[in-house]
């Protein structure tokens, strides 16, 4: 039977690390942070998780992470990747992707 956890972790404590520290940092403390959480067996962070984490750079890093650890059976490693965004309605990337600056809607020369 397969066990699904959902979480949100806060990683706004790498900050504090010096420049070139920061991502790895954040990467140490979330898989620190999940294994207080889950307590047993390993654990493997999905390759477009970590992507996520490095996407801005070695010094800025999301600050608060949405993911999801799965697994099939009680021996097998916990898998933990990002919570994809189901929730969030239809047409609503694209009415952000028409907004100016000052969030105003931009005319589209059709």
């Amino acid at each position: 039977m397969p066990e699904k956890k959902e979480y949100v972790v806060s990683l706004k404590l790498a900050k504090l690390k010096h420049g070139k520290k920061r991502a790895p940092h954040a990467i140490k403390m979330l898989q620190k942070a999940l294994m207080r959480r889950l307590k047993d067996g390993e654990l493997k962070i999905d390759p477009e998780l970590n992507s996520f984490v490095w996407s801005k750079g070695i010094r800025k890093f999301p600050r608060i992470l949405e993911v999801v650890a799965e697994r099939e059976k009680s021996d097998e490693p916990w898998l933990v990747r990002l919570k994809s965004q189901e929730g969030e309605a239809p047409g609503v990337e694209e009415a952000k992707e028409k907004q100016g600056a000052s969030g105003e809607p931009v005319a589209q020369n059709s």
